[in-house]
Parts: C-alpha cells; structure tokens; sequence
C-alpha cells in the first residue's frame, strides 16, 4: 500500500511538470494512504514543481546541482526540478538514489527532497539511524504504538508527528544529535548560554 501511495505522489509530480512544460495548468487529483485519510499530493506536488530557492552563493548552488547530477546519472530519477541559474536552483525531487549518494547522505541546505520506498515501518526507522545526521525526523501516522516506537528508536533531536521534521516554533529545545550539532536553540536555552554561572561560598566561623 505505501509503494502505491509514493507510485501516486511521483506519477502526479511527473503529470505537473508536463503539463506546465505544454503550457497547460495542473490537474488537481487526491490520493489515499494504507491508513484511510486523503493525502494531499496535488497541493505538495504544486509546491515542488513551481518553488525555486535561493542559494547564498553561487558555488552553493552549484555544489547541489553537481549532487543532483551525480545521482542522476548513478540511476536516480529526477522527477522535478534540477534546473539551476546563477544561484538560483529549482525544488528538486528524486526517487531511486543510490543508498551511498551524496544527495542522500550529506545535509543539502537547499530544495531538494528525496523519496523512498520501504516495505515495513522498521526499515523505514533503520533508514532514518542510518544517517549521520540526527536533527528531527517527521512521521505521518495515526497509530499511537508507531508514534512511540518512533520516539523510543530514532536517533533524532525531536519527533515530529503529522508534519514536516523541520517544524519548530521558539520555546522548543530545537536541536540535533550525532553530527547534527550540539546544544539546543530556543528562549530557555539561549538565556542558559547568555546567562554566566557563579558560585558564592561562605565559611561561618
């Protein structure tokens, strides 16, 4: 059932990019997962296909064009996006890369997503601990022992359910482990940092 839930996400990203290629607008069409609630594939696709992200610099941009060429030409397929100007790069999804491509392995700090198959929900977890990274991880679920078995396993600063892993909001402790960083960002944490520890003792005598 997930196979054909991301078989409909990837044909709907396709049908969109030649549609807009034709100079036609985009069908809007719902999907449903094993779980029995609409995905919103036309809307997510929508947003892939038309986003363009500026990058810093030139050279960044350049460094994950050169990633998304890599593991296209290792056999991944580019099912939007790719196009790079300048610094400017197009939201770009991939599907079939490589387990050992930079693409799926490296942090990108730019729009560009992956999508993959699993066949179970503890392949899809050994995946997640594969990484050398840890910042958060998002799991769409409605089923409370999948929640926890998230939480108990991956190896993440956060477990985000029902949205995406890069939800925060200030008050949160926001941060990673592994090679995710150190620490934690948000309101309690940065007075922590900001804030000098002393010590006062006093010997009566």
């Amino acid at each position: 059932a997930w196979d054909c839930t991301i078989a409909a996400f990837a044909s709907h990203v396709q049908e969109q990019r030649a549609a807009r290629a034709a100079g036609h607008s985009p069908q809007q069409r719902g999907a449903r997962s094993e779980e029995g609630w609409d995905c919103t594939v036309a809307e997510h696709a929508a947003r892939v296909q038309e986003r363009s992200r500026e990058l810093r610099s030139e050279g960044e941009a350049s460094r994950l064009k050169g990633w998304i060429d890599e593991a296209v030409a290792d056999g991944a397929t580019l099912l939007t996006g790719g196009g790079c100007k300048g610094n400017m790069l197009e939201a770009t999804l991939l599907e079939d890369v490589h387990k050992d491509a930079k693409a799926l392995n490296e942090e990108a700090f730019g729009p560009l997503a992956i999508l993959q198959k699993f066949s179970s929900f503890d392949e899809a977890l050994a995946e997640v601990n594969r990484s050398t990274f840890g910042l958060q991880a998002g799991i769409f679920t409605r089923d409370l022992f999948k929640m926890f078995d998230a939480w108990d396993r991956l190896e993440v600063g956060g477990v985000v359910i029902n949205d995406v892993p890069s939800y925060r909001v200030d008050n949160m402790p926001y941060g990673g482990v592994k090679d995710s960083g150190l620490g934690r960002e948000g309101i309690k944490f940065a007075m922590e940092d900001m804030t000098e520890i002393r010590n006062l003792v006093i010997r009566r005598s």
